[in-house]
């Protein structure tokens, strides 16, 4: 997974910001999973809620096993409580994690057990967590060298135990998942070496708790067009996910980490238009809304209508500065739900029905194309914003929408720099006789000092071949006018 959106420029998306609401819940569906397994010294075991709710581990049971060896089992204290995207370590014996290849983070809860697990660096084992009703909750198997039967596991079944045949008895200690999903199987996690273990907290590119999602990313290629068959009125809209993007920065690219991904959005029902097919006045009612897994196994369906509103604006979609029209959907949704697989659907299913929507619609092109679904309270797109993009065969692409009235427009760029992005003294970005000379150029010398067009946009790219492979380009764009300063963050694209 990324940290910031790596397709941004070549695909369209779909908004959805989710409200999370805390309770506690005991026993079945708690999505307390085994997160991590750790064989060295000391070894530890970590659970994670990766739920909505807080989950109450009193009186719940570890058992664990070593080839053919049954340990002892273990009690979770009373009042243990777990966060939604919170981890629990339990720690064997009475040792601290200070060996550990990372430090826990300050506040983790971590318990000892007083146990001794004895594990080493290609052991097989087995680890089981059974909650307070005797269900099973989690099980991993992992090596090949043994077949210990949990008591509390009986009828839990685990697939393709993790191979550790060749793993380094005292280096190689680290078992991890790689994200959020549980799938009973070996294919959820990786076998690491020492250094790779992250007690107390999530592991590397892993979105643990509830998908508090900001964007569903569709690819273009699926051809998100508004479709209208004038002769029965109705229309619809079909694309296939390509990402989702949530409020911690975090972009889910992978079917393993969200069933989503390569799962399909449908809108479609009856259409109104007074001008016969543009978006100015249309209303589409009734309006059904689907959201489907990839394995077609879980679906969110939504039932409301879409009203247009009378303004245009524009957005970015990738560089290019887009005239957008905005269909805003009536409160109060109805929503049914097939299906349990999906974090980013259980948190829609929940929250939808006091939720207002708004269809994001590229205007101006014909079929039009939606670009986003957003819900009414996510902070709208800047009102001054830019971007690069990178248009592939050496060609680049830059672009700004809500340049102020009466402000000349600047895009200062940077080579190969080796500071940190943000830290340099320019707004961000390097200072020196490049970038002092790229300022001193007269209005008019794209794309370095211009004006944007009347509606505040401004677009460019360069021919295909001018942009080496491997370089890397430092931009800060900003607007000027009297004495006002309007500025955007600085960016950083390689080629």
């Amino acid at each position: 997974m990324n940290q910031q959106p790596n397709t941004l420029t070549r695909r369209f998306t779909i908004i959805f910001s989710l409200l999370l609401v805390f309770g506690v819940s005991v026993g079945a569906q708690s999505n307390i999973i085994i997160n991590e397994v750790y064989t060295g010294d000391p070894d530890f075991i970590e659970l994670a809620n990766n739920g909505l709710n807080t989950i109450d581990l009193s009186g719940w049971t570890l058992e664990t096993g070593f080839a053919y060896t049954l340990y002892p089992t273990y009690t979770v204290p009373s009042g243990t409580l777990l966060q939604p995207g919170a981890c629990l370590v339990l720690v064997e014996s009475s040792s601290t994690l200070s060996g550990t290849g990372t430090t826990p983070p300050n506040g983790a809860q971590i318990i000892n057990t007083g146990l001794s697990w004895g594990w080493v660096g290609n052991s097989s084992g087995c680890v089981a967590i059974i909650d307070a009703n005797g269900s099973c909750q989690d099980l991993v198997v992992f090596g090949t060298g043994g077949g210990t039967t949990l008591p509390g596991a009986v009828g839990h079944t685990f697939t393709n135990p993790i191979n550790r045949a060749g793993n380094n008895v005292s280096l190689d200690d680290a078992l991890y998942r790689i994200s959020g999903i549980d799938t009973d199987s070996g294919a959820d996690w990786a076998n690491g070496s020492d250094g790779d273990e992250t007690p107390g907290q999530a592991n590397v590119g892993q979105v643990l708790g509830p998908v508090d999602i900001t964007n569903i990313v569709v690819d273009p290629g699926s051809h998100p067009q508004l479709l209208l068959d004038s002769a029965t009125s109705t229309f619809s809209v079909n694309a296939q996910i390509a990402e989702l993007h949530t409020t911690a920065g975090i972009v889910i690219d992978n079917g393993v980490a969200e069933g989503l991904i390569g799962g399909t959005l449908s809108i479609s029902g009856n259409f109104y238009s007074p001008t016969g097919s543009g978006l100015s006045g249309m209303i589409l009612s009734p309006a059904t809304v689907i959201l489907k897994t990839a394995d077609q196994t879980d679906q969110l369906t939504l039932t409301t209508l879409f009203q247009s509103t009378a303004s245009l604006t524009h957005e970015l979609v990738g560089a290019r500065p887009t005239a957008i029209r905005e269909l805003v959907s009536s409160i109060g949704m109805g929503s049914v739900r097939t299906g349990s697989s999906s974090r980013a659907l259980d948190s829609i299913s929940t929250f939808i029905a006091s939720e207002t929507l708004s269809m994001i619609m590229q205007d101006g092109s014909t079929p039009s194309e939606l670009i986003s679904l957003t819900r009414s309270y996510v902070t709208p797109q800047a009102l001054f914003a830019a971007t690069m993009q990178d248009l592939g065969n050496g060609q680049l692409a830059l672009g700004s929408v809500g340049v102020p009235s009466g402000h000349q427009l600047y895009n200062i760029f940077a080579l190969n720099s080796s500071i940190p992005l943000g830290s340099g003294p320019l707004l961000g970005i390097d200072l020196g006789s490049f970038q002092l000379a790229q300022i001193a150029l007269p209005v008019g010398q794209a794309p370095f000092h211009v004006w944007a067009d009347a509606n505040g946009n401004y677009s460019f790219a360069t021919s295909q071949g001018v942009v080496p492979a491997g370089l890397s380009l430092d931009c800060v764009t900003f607007a000027v006018g009297g004495s006002s300063l309007s500025l955007t963050p600085a960016t950083r694209l390689t080629f």
